[in-house]
């Protein structure tokens, strides 16, 4: 059974560590490496999600994004 919170021991560039504590204004290592992770895998996620949806997506023939822009389309 996996716990919640599992501690683990990895070496990591403190200089990366420092930067991770930086960027989310975190205080604490573990704290910050984990909330890095958390917004690295989000991201990814989301980018695959996009890709997934190539070639499942179909625009009707006649959409026109620069008349609709305009105001010249009609949207229906």
């Amino acid at each position: 059974m996996w716990s919640a919170n599992m501690s683990i021991s990895v070496a990591v560039d403190e200089t990366l560590v420092e930067q991770a504590k930086r960027v989310t204004g975190l205080p604490g290592a573990s704290e910050a490496v984990e909330k890095v992770l958390k917004e690295v895998f989000a991201a990814g996620s989301q980018h695959r999600s996009m890709f997934e949806l190539v070639g499942r997506v179909k625009l009707r023939d006649d959409y026109d994004y620069k008349a609709m822009r305009e105001g010249n389309g009609d949207p229906d």
